[in-house]
């Protein structure tokens, strides 16, 4: 999750974050307060999945979702394509002004846009190739994979674009994005 620990002096073991975890805690925390001296009520903090809640309390009129599994949680539930559906179907139609939804990172949560899903290391070297020819990127002729993939295409891998991001951006909202290994910022990770 980005974390290690370190040693201080004192041989006490401390948290250290990495620099790009810091930058999200810290983006995430100025984008909160940005809407709250605006004004603008906060929304869609996770108390279940299909339920939505402002410092008022629930958004009346959303189903819920009841899971199938009754013991540990509801995550192996539910995914991508279902989310999306609550989403436009349930949440959004209820929001009557523009609103900032709180989302942390869920899996379901996460799913990128095609146009910015970078290679991972379960990638062909055809298609690295193909990923880097289509962003005009050029590389040595007979570079191999892990040279095309760590070195090309992670020193040019896009700013992630989440699918979910995009539609609550398209209803008019604004989507607050929590740093990952941060659940004191979530509410219901305090539950």
């Amino acid at each position: 999750m980005g974390i290690e620990y370190k040693t201080t002096q004192r041989k006490m073991y401390v948290r250290k974050e990495s620099i790009d975890i810091m930058c999200q805690r810290i983006r995430s925390l100025r984008d909160l307060q940005r809407h709250r001296e605006d004004g603008r009520k906060e929304r869609g903090e996770r108390f279940v999945v299909a339920a939505g809640g402002t410092a008022d309390g629930f958004i009346e009129g959303l189903p819920l979702l009841p899971a199938k599994n009754t013991s540990g949680d509801y995550h192996g539930e539910m995914n991508g394509e279902m989310f999306l559906r609550w989403l436009t179907t349930q949440l959004l139609p209820l929001l009557e002004e523009p609103s900032v939804l709180v989302m942390d990172n869920a899996p379901y949560h996460s799913i990128m846009t095609e146009e910015n899903r970078c290679p991972t290391t379960a990638t062909w070297i055809s298609d690295l190739i193909e990923w880097l020819q289509r962003r005009n990127i050029s590389f040595p002729q007979h570079a191999t994979r892990p040279e095309l993939l760590y070195i090309l295409c992670r020193q040019n891998r896009p700013e992630p674009e989440y699918k979910a991001d995009n539609t609550i951006r398209e209803w008019g909202h604004e989507i607050v994005r929590l740093p990952p290994a941060h659940p004191e910022l979530n509410a219901i990770e305090e539950v």
